[in-house]
């Protein structure tokens, strides 16, 4: 999706507005839809479109809080004058690369959860033996290959770790795809699978699954049963509402989640000090989605490929623990000169910077190792961005003690293509393996 305009290939960060996002270059279609539309359709009505949740988003992470809630709205939530509830946006792009894909870029966590919610009302639908039409309407929106989807269930199929399910109709991020295909096909799956007990899909699902359950104790024949799951399914899929947005412009995928990014960190850090349950990020998250990110113009394929031999084996496999890889990153930006002590002695990037000023504004009301993920990550960054400046042969900016915010001072822009940026990142990946190596040695 990346555009050939050189203008496009100019990271800008820290900046309020995501160039391609928004601005005069930007073009969007926005409509107002419901999720039992846009699952069906995609973008495009009768294109059987997959949804894809890209490797550099975060995993799954709602809380039973916010699964409660959900499903609370499906059921009783506020709606407009045409009885929707509106969830809100849904903001996507089609992918240049493999037209059959819908890239997600914002609402992962509500297609995520949706779906799983029209897998327990159909799981509960299976034990109904007049629900087959039911099966069917809710397994359209499931699957998007029904002939490999029957294959399946004639088989003892096991889903290994970042394997893709063919007629799964979304494409969860790499970690999150093995719990995702179990939660949606368990209701036929003839085999045991032994994935992380943990995933916060399956504590989802399970946790539909029992309010599904017993919403059905009251009644007493299968088709009272049978015709409150078809109420709960025209509630979710019909009632619950969103605005679709589709990004029409050519836009640079590596700046829009650089962006995201950096919305996400910051829009976290702003509330430390009320922070959301469920919801925590580490300094290891936040590299790692920034270094995938460098590949986010290229095809599914090629950014697996990319995310397996330069994070995943070398680096994230060393460690069971997100908090240990952090530390190990934090040890590595320090040996690379990149210290608090050391700011004017070298490259401090805006993001650094901008950490600096929340940290001292919430610090006293985070945890220590909130600040401390969200310190090194900054630092990280400065580092990041120092290779990139090499990269594009740019003067390093000039050391200054004290820095003041001027609100009209132009935002710096590094001009290099993303292939540069892909090297950058490898280079710094292997880096940290040599470091990572060199310790465990």
């Amino acid at each position: 999706m990346a555009s050939t305009d050189k203008s496009s290939l100019m990271l800008k960060q820290m900046s309020y507005l995501c160039p391609g996002l928004h601005g005069p270059e930007s073009r969007q279609r926005v409509e107002r839809r419901t999720f039992g539309d846009f699952l069906e359709n995609g973008s495009t009505p009768k294109r059987d479109q997959r949804l894809l949740i890209p490797l550099f988003q975060r995993r799954y992470c709602w809380d039973s809080k916010r699964v409660s809630g959900w499903i609370a709205d499906a059921v009783n939530g506020k709606r407009d004058h045409l009885g929707i509830h509106n969830s809100g946006n849904i903001v996507t792009v089609e992918d240049k690369n493999e037209s059959a894909f819908l890239l997600i870029v914002d609402g992962q966590q509500r297609i995520t959860t949706e779906s799983l919610l029209i897998a327990a009302i159909r799981d509960e639908a299976l034990k109904i033996a007049k629900s087959v039409e039911l099966v069917k309407r809710l397994e359209k929106l499931l699957y998007v290959d029904q002939d490999a989807f029957e294959k399946f269930k004639a088989s003892d199929k096991v889903f290994n770790e970042g394997e893709d399910c063919a007629f799964s109709r979304l494409l969860p991020s790499y970690n999150d795809r093995r719990p995702y295909f179990h939660c949606i096909t368990v209701g036929y799956s003839k085999a045991e699978d032994d994935f992380e007990s943990k995933s916060l899909q399956w504590k989802a699902k399970m946790y539909f699954d029992a309010q599904v359950k017993k919403m059905l104790e009251k009644f007493d024949t299968d088709d009272e049963k049978l015709g409150h799951l078809e109420e709960l399914a025209n509630l979710t899929l019909l009632k619950m509402g969103l605005t679709f947005v589709l990004i029409e412009n050519e836009v640079n995928l590596t700046q829009v989640f650089l962006w995201l990014q950096e919305k996400s960190l910051f829009g976290e850090a702003a509330m430390l000090y009320n922070p959301s349950p469920g919801v925590d990020f580490t300094c290891a998250d936040l590299v790692r989605n920034l270094v995938l990110a460098s590949v986010a113009d290229r095809s599914i394929r090629e950014q697996e490929l990319f995310h397996e031999t330069q994070w995943l084996k070398p680096v994230e496999r060393h460690f069971r623990d997100p908090e240990k890889l952090s530390g190990v990153i934090a040890e590595f930006v320090a040996a690379s000169g990149f210290k608090a002590e050391t700011r004017t002695e070298r490259h401090v990037s805006e993001l650094e910077t901008t950490a600096d000023g929340f940290r001292a504004k919430y610090g006293r009301a985070a945890s220590s190792s909130q600040t401390d993920h969200l310190m090194t990550y900054a630092r990280f960054y400065s580092l990041y961005e120092e290779r990139l400046r090499a990269s594009a042969m740019l003067p390093p900016k000039p050391k200054k003690r004290f820095q003041t915010k001027n609100v009209n001072e132009k935002k710096e822009e590094i001009d290099i293509d993303n292939e540069a940026i892909s090297q950058v990142s490898k280079q710094l990946l292997k880096d940290l393996t040599d470091f990572i190596n060199e310790k465990q040695s």
